[in-house]
C-alpha cells in the first residue's frame, strides 16, 4: 500500500517543490528512520483551470507507514493522564525535530498529523508535498508558498506571507515540543485548550500575549523553559537556540 500526493504548484513555476527532490532527500532513503521511501512521477497529472488552460503536475508516490498519527497518540495519552507515555513521545519527537532541523531541506508542514507513530513506537514523517528544497527560490511566488505550513503550528508572520525557506520547521517544532512537554506535566491542559487546529497553543494568541495555555505555564516550573520564550517570539527563525534546547548543547 502507498500514498499518492500531488504537488501544490505546477511544474515550471518558481518555487516548484519537485525540482531537486530526489537529489536532496534521496528516492529511497535506506537507513533513514524518519523519512519514507518515495518515487517522483513527472508530469503524472494534468489539471485544467477554469479557463481551460492545462498545467502539468508532478506526483509523489510514497510508501505507506502503518500506525497512528502523533496527534492521535498525544490525545489518547493526555486524556488517559498517561504522563509516562507523553514523556516518551516528547523525547522521540525532540529527536526527530533535531534531526530534521539539521537537514538542508525543510518538511514545510510539520504538525502531529504528518508524523506517524509506528507499532514499535518509532516516529516517521509523511506528506512531502510542501517541502522546501535548497534548489528552490527563497521566496516562492505562488500562494501558498512551500513551507507555508498549517494553522495552529506555523508562525503568524508566515501565515501573513513571510517566506522562511530552510527555517520553515523551526517554529512548528518549538510549538509541538513544548506542547508535549507541557502535557507530560499537566495532561489536563489537553481537555482545556485542545481543538482540531492545534494541540494546546494558538500562535496568533501567543504573539498577542493572550494564549491561555501559555499564560498558565507561566505560573508553573515551565516558566523558565526557553521554548516558552521561543513560541512567543516575533521571528519564526529559531536556529541554534532551538537545537540547543532540544539536545542541551549546540
Amino acid at each position: 500500500m502507498k500514498r499518492l500526493f500531488c504537488f501544490q504548484e505546477p511544474k515550471g513555476l518558481p518555487g516548484w517543490q519537485g525540482a531537486g527532490l530526489t537529489e536532496t532527500c534521496g528516492s529511497n532513503p535506506q537507513g533513514n528512520r524518519y523519512v519514507l521511501g518515495f518515487e517522483l512521477l513527472s508530469d503524472e497529472m494534468t489539471v485544467f483551470s477554469d479557463e481551460g488552460i492545462p498545467a502539468s503536475y508532478d506526483v509523489l508516490l510514497m510508501e505507506w507507514a502503518e500506525g497512528r498519527s502523533l496527534a492521535i497518540a498525544i490525545g489518547e495519552a493526555a486524556l488517559a493522564g498517561n504522563r509516562r507515555e507523553l514523556r516518551g513521545l516528547s523525547a522521540r519527537f525532540d529527536a526527530l525535530a533535531l534531526w530534521l532541523l539539521r537537514q538542508s531541506w525543510a518538511h514545510g508542514d510539520l504538525k502531529p498529523e504528518n508524523i506517524i507513530v509506528r507499532s514499535d513506537g518509532t516516529l516517521v514523517l509523511i506528506d512531502y508535498d510542501d517541502l522546501w528544497l535548497p534548489s528552490m527560490p527563497f521566496s516562492a511566488t505562488p500562494v501558498p508558498p512551500a513551507g507555508n505550513g498549517s494553522e495552529g503550528y506555523r508562525h503568524p508572520l508566515v501565515a501573513s506571507g513571510l517566506s522562511v525557506g530552510a527555517y520553515a520547521d523551526d517554529y512548528p517544532a518549538a510549538v509541538i515540543s513544548l506542547s508535549i512537554r507541557a502535557l507530560a506535566e499537566y495532561p489536563e491542559l489537553y481537555g482545556r485548550y485542545h481543538d482540531s487546529d492545534r494541540i494546546i497553543f494558538d500562535p496568533e494568541a501567543l504573539l498577542a500575549g493572550r494564549c491561555k495555555a501559555c499564560n498558565f505555564l507561566k505560573t508553573t516550573s515551565l516558566v523558565s523553559s526557553p521554548l516558552l520564550r521561543m513560541i512567543e517570539s516575533h521571528t519564526p527563525r529559531l536556529g541554534w537556540r532551538l537545537r540547543t534546547e532540544l539536545v542541551g548543547r549546540p
